[in-house]
This record gives structure tokens, C-alpha cells and sequence, in this order.
């Protein structure tokens, strides 16, 4: 299980050089993991987040 904190919410800060794209920062941090099959789950923003991932992430949940 990975877990983590998007820019500006829990412990990360906002970045002003953030291109507001979070699920490329998820996928980027996954491609750093070297995780290559993956199932999102997301609540509250993290819900708004999952459903715009790529293909490779067929199963998600969100809420």
C-alpha cells in the first residue's frame, strides 16, 4: 500500500510551481516506486483525483 499527500493538503505544501495536475504527481511517484499495476483509491479530492488516471489503473474506488 502506498499512500500519499497531495500538494497543499496533510504534510506537503503547496508549490507555486505546481501545474495543478495531481494525478500526474500520483503517477509520477508510482513510476519512482517502480510500481507498474496499481488500483487507486481515493475519498474526498483523492475521489476527484483517481478517476483521471491512466489505463493501467482499471480498478478504482472512489468517494
Amino acid at each position: 500500500m502506498v499512500r500519499c499527500d497531495l500538494p497543499g493538503y496533510g504534510g506537503t505544501p503547496l508549490r507555486l510551481d505546481a501545474d495543478g495536475c495531481d494525478a500526474d504527481d500520483v503517477l509520477s511517484l508510482l513510476e519512482e516506486l517502480g510500481v507498474e499495476r496499481f488500483a487507486l483509491v481515493g475519498a474526498s479530492y483523492g475521489g476527484h483525483v483517481a478517476p483521471r488516471s491512466p489505463p493501467q489503473s482499471r480498478t478504482v474506488w472512489n468517494g
